[in-house]
Formats: C-alpha cells, sequence, structure tokens
C-alpha cells in the first residue's frame, strides 16, 4: 500500500472516499469528518474496537465516539480520530471529507 497523497481514494466497505493531506500533518493519525443523523443502534465504543477498511485493514478507535453500523456520526459535524496500525503506512493526518445521508 503506497502512502497516500491528495486525490487518492480511501476505500471502504461504504464506498470510495477522495484524500486530502494536512500540511499541519501528525504522524499516523486518521481524521473523518462528517454528517449524519444519529441512528437507534449507535453505540458508544471504546479504544479496543476498531474501523475495518473494505481491504480487511482495521484501525483503531483513538476516542470514543458514536458509532453506527461501520461509521455513524451524530446529528452535528463532529470529528472523530482513529491510529493507524504500524502495518499502514499513512504517514499524515488524511481528512476524509464526507456527507452521510
Amino acid at each position: 500500500m503506497k502512502k497516500p497523497t491528495p486525490g487518492t481514494t480511501f476505500t471502504t466497505a461504504q464506498g470510495i472516499i477522495p484524500l486530502l493531506i494536512d500540511t499541519q500533518a501528525v504522524q499516523n493519525l486518521i481524521t473523518i469528518t462528517g454528517l449524519r443523523k444519529l441512528q437507534p443502534d449507535a453505540t458508544l465504543v471504546d479504544t479496543t474496537k476498531t474501523f475495518t477498511l473494505a481491504n480487511g485493514q482495521r484501525i483503531p478507535v483513538k476516542h470514543k465516539t458514536l458509532l453506527s453500523g461501520i461509521l455513524g456520526i451524530t446529528s452535528q459535524f463532529e470529528t472523530i480520530e482513529l491510529w493507524a496500525m504500524h502495518d499502514i503506512p499513512f504517514d499524515g493526518i488524511i481528512g476524509i471529507n464526507m456527507l452521510l445521508t
């Protein structure tokens, strides 16, 4: 897996999302920002939970956050931070900007 550059895509089970690289990058930090109504089945997860990519790679969740299905975001904009595992060669913050409806 190559290190991502602006314009490349991030594939999840829900679709392909373009990547943006933050110039103020912090090593191995992924930021996902989006908007979604809170679903009734949303659960609060702890840092032992993971976000699974379509290719099977699992990324641990850094902070407690609301997840519903694969990725659930509260009714307000918020940031979810995930630490990449050591075998995922991300070298900076990746902003995954998406509007979940």
